[in-house]
């Protein structure tokens, strides 16, 4: 059975666990804790307050978030990544090494959204525009 990992924007969470379940209703295993909603250290996370981390920027809080979405990636056999428009807020960006890490381990890659850089340009990358375009082509199969 094909394992898929979602990456996208954390603000866009719900919305994408809402398409993780439609894969689970055909019969996939979405390996993504992240969607889950417990990948958030407070409120409005996606507005880092550089001046409160002594690090100047993310918290080492998160590190075992990043160990989470490390291992969630590793075990999956496909990526899907929602890519953003140019003019998005999309500030952080750890689904760009989610991406870059499924390249490197050889994962079935699909974008989903416009492509956001070059290497949703490589020819093993399936591009689609939207879920629903995704969902009608993909004919059982990721």
């Amino acid at each position: 059975m094909k394992v898929i990992y979602v990456a996208g924007r954390y603000d866009r969470r719900e919305e994408l666990a809402g398409y993780a379940q439609q894969l689970r209703d055909m019969d996939y295993i979405v390996s993504c804790r992240w969607l889950g909603g417990d990948h958030q250290l407070h409120e409005g996370a996606h507005e880092v307050e550089v001046a409160n981390h002594p690090e100047a920027g993310v918290s080492m809080l998160a590190a075992s978030f990043a160990r989470d979405d490390y291992d969630d990636l590793k075990k999956a056999d496909t990526i899907i990544l929602f890519s953003e428009r140019p003019e998005a807020y999309a500030k952080r960006g750890g689904r760009h090494v989610e991406f870059g890490m499924a390249i490197a381990w050889g994962k079935s890659l699909i974008v989903i959204g416009p492509r956001e850089n070059v290497f949703h340009c490589l020819p093993q990358v399936r591009r689609y525009d939207t879920w629903l375009e995704f969902i009608n082509r993909m004919e059982v199969k990721v």
